[in-house]
């Protein structure tokens, strides 16, 4: 399912400007774009190019104060999407994105093992809360809500 997923976010990353979270499910779509990202890292694509590898809190403030930006991340086997694992995307880069620019992707494995998604990412954690839309495949999604 991880390859479904890539494969339909690496059409639509080819086009625009993402921060692209860690982990294996974000890994495969580093992959399919054929780029050399980092596995637990932070990384910045621009029209499906590797533009910041392994990026900071600061870099990607930079990088969003001269960009408008997307968010991919996939949730942690705890269900944090933000605030655990992946501390460069700070509230700060959270709120100059907006909930609106933020893509979670999981596998239905991940997400039938999870009750909720989770957010500890201080000033923006209300604004986050809700239901979110999770890609599960190739044109796949699935409701989850955020606590």
């Amino acid at each position: 399912m991880k390859e479904s997923i890539a494969s339909f976010m690496a059409l639509i990353c080819r086009k625009g400007n993402y921060i692209i979270g860690g982990g294996s499910t974000t890994y495969a779509i580093k992959k399919a774009l054929g780029i050399e990202g980092s596995f637990l890292g932070v990384d910045v694509v621009k029209d499906g190019k590797l533009v910041i590898k392994d990026a900071n809190e600061e870099q990607l403030l930079d990088f969003l104060s001269k960009n408008k930006a997307r968010i991919i991340v996939a949730p942690l086997s705890n269900g944090f999407i933000f605030g655990r694992g992946n501390q460069q995307i700070s509230w700060r880069v959270i709120k100059k994105v907006g909930k609106e620019g933020i893509i979670v992707v999981a596998t239905p494995q991940k997400l039938a093992l999870l009750k909720k998604l989770r957010v500890d990412a201080d000033e923006v954690n209300e604004i986050l809360r809700g239901e979110m839309r999770v890609i599960i495949g190739f044109g796949l999604s699935q409701l989850m809500e955020v606590e």
